[in-house]
């Protein structure tokens, strides 16, 4: 049986050049998608409801927004929605739950035959460069790719969902969790090749909207970093911390996004390392407790091959500053230095114990790292990679 792949950003190109027909199974029967190659979409289900829009090809994904809707349209929510496409053979599945495409033209998929090799292998050109450069037999923009401290391994792709919010609507602003963010942004984009979504400001429908076309489109070659630099509460009655997105209200928990929600997300996800770093007041309740592995020659080896769920945070059960570190927080500014002072490959508790140190020295809060609670963690750690 064929195994199946995911279609990259060429692939789709091919695939939904001249147009694209399909339907799948509903709850109340078939919907019918027309997408045609004048950037318009159109979905009409069997009962002659509809609704249309815009959609464009974003990374490895096909992006629709809803722009008109019948009064009976049931659905598709009024919001930009993202889908992957996997192949398996000749048979083509929307997204990781691997829903099951009736195509109107079969051999649309023939198509795909003279789409570019790296059609299927679910790269975007900066997640392409990304997968280059960790491979030691092979050149990057001229030059040598690393040489990690372990040639045989397979570190897989890298991507970022880099979140920092000043402005809020209802809340003190902030100095410089944005400043952070686009800093982090910067340093894994250029210097570790990251696929990075950079998100400034964004509303709490935003931030859910991005986690799921994560769980969408990553797989289990991939690799994910979180950072958060926000507002953060703590409800001391249930022990619950939140993060408070740019629209969030005081005493209002419907524009929050809850630790849970955040785990939820990680559990889903069919990427087999991830790593949340935040920076904001009562970022410890992610975590369980302190935990340092004991490392040997082999340690970089076994930490790749397992499921990864861990937390780096700027503090525990307190408020953190929001400076202290020249145009940075104090967390933020240890936590680049950190990367930027990184040579080859950097792990998780080696980063932690770097940024740990000189943010206690620097503040009154003291950095946590750990893995996270209820999320699937298997005892991995995160790798950070650098380009050379």
């Amino acid at each position: 049986m064929a195994e199946k792949t995911l279609l990259g950003s060429a692939a789709l190109e091919a695939l939904f050049q001249g147009g694209l027909v399909f339907s799948i199974a509903g709850p109340k029967g078939d919907v019918t998608f027309t997408f045609s190659d004048g950037l318009q979409w159109r979905a009409e289900t069997q009962g002659g409801h509809s609704a249309g829009g815009r959609w464009k090809i974003s990374e490895n994904a096909i992006c629709r927004n809803e722009a008109r809707h019948s009064a009976g349209w049931e659905g598709l929510e009024r919001k930009k929605t993202c889908f992957t496409i996997f192949q398996e053979g000749n048979a083509l599945f929307l997204g990781s739950r691997a829903i099951p495409m009736k195509l109107r033209d079969p051999d649309v998929v023939s198509r795909l035959d003279v789409a570019p090799e790296t059609a299927a292998s679910g790269s975007s050109p900066e997640s392409e460069r990304a997968s280059l450069v960790r491979h030691p037999d092979t050149l990057a923009g001229g030059r040598a790719s690393p040489v990690p401290k372990s040639a045989n391994i397979s570190w897989g792709r890298y991507h970022a969902l880099v979140i920092g919010i000043n402005d809020y609507k209802a809340l003190p602003k902030l100095k410089t969790a944005l400043t952070d963010a686009r800093a982090v942004a910067k340093v894994l984009r250029e210097d570790y090749g990251y696929t990075v979504r950079l998100m400034e400001n964004p509303e709490r429908d935003d931030i859910i909207d991005e986690f799921d076309r994560l769980r969408d489109t990553l797989t289990e070659d991939d690799n994910l970093l979180i950072y958060y630099g926000g507002h953060g509460w703590l409800d001391r009655q249930s022990g619950r911390g939140y993060w408070l997105p740019a629209d969030a209200e005081e005493d209002r928990r419907s524009r929050w996004l809850s630790n849970a929600s955040v785990t939820d997300t990680l559990q889903a996800l069919l990427a087999k390392h991830v790593m949340v770093v935040v920076d904001s007041c009562f970022s410890g309740t992610l975590t369980r407790s302190i935990a340092v592995p004991e490392q040997n020659s082999s340690y970089l080896a076994r930490m790749i091959e397992k499921r990864t769920r861990v937390v780096l945070s700027s503090g525990g059960l307190e408020p953190v500053v929001d400076a202290g570190g020249g145009n940075h927080s104090v967390f933020a500014a240890q936590f680049l230095k950190a990367l930027r002072d990184n040579g080859d490959v950097l792990d998780g508790t080696q980063l932690f114990e770097h940024v740990r140190r000189s943010v206690m020295l620097n503040a009154q809060q003291t950095p946590q790292y750990s893995d996270i609670r209820f999320a699937g963690h298997e005892g991995g750690d995160f790798m950070f990679v650098r380009n050379r």
